[in-house]
């Protein structure tokens, strides 16, 4: 079973969502969207995550979602830590020197575009895990008639645990 719930431009306005933020969701899917948890992949990056949890969330699945973002925010510093590292001590050596051979001045450009590619896939990775979190929450919070989390969380790893078993795209009727 494939768990959903409806979120709509009108409730966006309610809450106080930018009028930038609800044109684009607007945009994208008309006056209202079917949330389920991988609905948002494709706009990770545009919409913000954190409002959507402060705002739509209960307070308990706002907790939660800050929990795991907290989670994403450490590995994707782990991500980038050593590359920001290799770049950071060559940019010392470099910038004592006086003068610099073609090859070290290609040597630090490599670095600091690798540096750069480290944090932007790093930040599309948590920004992927954001859209994730908050919607499987949002949902999950929709099936609980109380403001239960415990229920909520089994439903979520459940969720969770239902997609895992998937494969390749198979649909599953329930």
């Amino acid at each position: 079973m494939t768990l959903s719930r409806i979120l709509t431009v009108d409730q966006l306005r309610e809450k106080g969502a930018c009028s930038e933020q609800r044109r684009d969701f607007y945009a994208k899917y008309g006056a209202s969207l079917i949330v389920t948890e991988n609905v948002f992949d494709d706009v990770a990056d545009k919409f913000d995550w954190r409002w959507g949890a402060y705002f739509l969330l209960s307070d308990d699945g706002k907790k939660e979602w800050g929990r795991i973002d907290t989670e994403a925010e450490n590995e994707c510093r782990r991500k980038t830590a050593e590359a920001r590292r290799i770049y950071d001590e060559l940019c010392v050596v470099y910038w004592k020197k006086e003068t610099s051979t073609n090859e070290e001045d290609e040597d630090i450009k490599r670095k600091a575009k690798d540096y750069s590619a480290a944090v932007k896939l790093a930040g599309k990775e948590r920004r992927l895990m954001q859209a994730r979190t908050f919607a499987r929450l949002y949902v999950a919070e929709a099936e609980v008639p109380t403001a239960d989390f415990a229920s909520i969380e089994q439903r979520v790893v459940a969720s969770i645990e239902d997609a895992e078993m998937r494969t390749d795209g198979e649909a599953i009727d329930g």
